[in-house]
């Protein structure tokens, strides 16, 4: 099962765990393409893709996300406001937040708190809002803290074994196959 029949099956919260390359972002922006044309529980999903790696070349303070999202409207919009109006629009809208790449923050302390903490709190904000899911791409589950663990479910994606392989190939084994292409082919995407 890959993450959009995941997600549209089992609506909620996932940390999506897997090493390099396993196709993380791309399920991701999969994801952001076609929720576009879906609805989750009767209303209009809503999907919000956010590359965690522009956050190191912003300013960082409490509130980056909302930060990020008031570039859609003004930067007056506070994020009271933003939060409202989220709320606000429960009966049409619901929201998917695709966090990819968490542990490519670079997370360094300002004022005693670091820029994980930041993103985390802004996190537990949306969370308060019924009409949000959120998922989070990430090679490290385990620099999350569990104030946010506990609202997620982790998918791990795991390498292909030799087996499941040969069998999406159409072949008996894959000694034929040169070792290197062998190895890459435990890569899932």
């Amino acid at each position: 099962m890959n993450l959009v029949e995941k997600y549209y099956s089992e609506p909620g919260n996932y940390i999506v765990e897997a090493g390099g390359g396993y196709g993380k972002s791309t399920s991701l922006k999969y994801l952001a393409d076609i929720s576009f044309e879906r609805e989750i529980h009767g209303k209009r999903e809503l999907p919000i893709y956010i590359s965690m790696a522009e956050f190191n070349f912003q300013k960082v303070r409490a509130g980056i996300l909302f930060d990020y999202l008031k570039q859609f409207f003004s930067n007056e919009v506070t994020e009271k406001a933003l939060l409202e109006m989220i709320s606000d629009s429960k009966e049409n809208i619901h929201y998917l937040f695709l966090l990819d790449g968490l542990n490519e923050i670079y997370n360094y302390e300002i004022n005693g708190q670091t820029v994980l903490d930041f993103v985390c709190n802004d996190i537990l904000r949306l969370l308060n809002c019924e009409n949000v899911n959120i998922i989070i791409s990430t090679r490290m589950a385990e620099i999350l803290p569990e104030k946010i663990k506990k609202f997620f479910n982790l998918l791990v994606i795991q390498p292909l074994s030799n087996e499941v392989a040969s069998h999406y190939l159409g072949l008996e084994n894959l000694t034929m196959i040169p070792g290197h292409i062998r190895e890459m082919l435990k890569t899932p995407m």
